[in-house]
């Protein structure tokens, strides 16, 4: 077998195990591999640990039974295996921003994440460490246009000076510019750190 139907496989494991332990010792000895060679082969295609791809999955997971089903969070938690609800909540707060309950609460949707697919790259073993082998690809020039600046958004006046940089950037577009815009603003607090392009 391949390395890349490997992770492919191991992708599929994960996803239909997500309510059980899944460690780096279990899901590779699924495929009767050391848990080292595992680890390093899944990083090196995945570009990240075992760990953050199952938390990944399970936070998508956990969307779905947020949305769609009559379970409580502390049971979502434990059927998928968080540990505890507030390590769930934690995890869910740092994936997308919102607390688990606010998203229940408000009925806000959330998109399900397909399973990533596997790019079937070559592999090399570079003193004993697994790397794929990446190719670079030239793209063509995009121009992306935009404003950057900083607001203290302790002022109560931030909503404001937000919107009239945006109206300057909307005034300032013509026919000539036909990609994206983007505006960026950084909190401006005292000793913090500033912006710069």
């Amino acid at each position: 077998m391949e390395h890349y139907e490997v992770i492919e496989k191991s992708l599929l494991y994960i996803e239909n195990n997500l309510q059980q332990p899944l460690s780096l010792e279990s899901v590779s000895n699924s495929f009767n591999m050391s848990k080292y060679y595992f680890h390093r082969l899944f990083s090196a295609i995945m570009g990240c640990s075992l760990n953050q791809y199952t938390l990944s999955r399970r936070l998508n997971a956990s969307v779905q039974y947020i949305q769609n089903e009559n379970l409580s969070l502390t049971e979502i938690a434990y059927q998928l295996n968080f540990g505890t609800p507030s390590s769930f909540t934690r995890a869910f707060k740092s994936q997308y921003g919102i607390a688990p309950s606010y998203l229940r609460k408000n009925g806000r949707t959330i998109a399900l994440e397909d399973i990533p697919p596997v790019i079937k790259r070559p592999i090399k073993n570079i003193n004993g460490d697994i790397v794929a082998d990446f190719t670079l690809t030239n793209f063509k020039t995009t121009r992306i246009s935009g404003v950057a600046f900083e607001v203290d958004l302790a002022r109560s006046d931030f909503k404001e000076k937000i919107r009239s940089y945006s109206r300057m950037l909307v005034n300032s577009i013509d026919e000539t510019i036909s990609s994206p815009c983007y505006i960026i603003y950084s909190n401006c607090q005292p000793n913090s750190t500033k912006l710069r392009l």
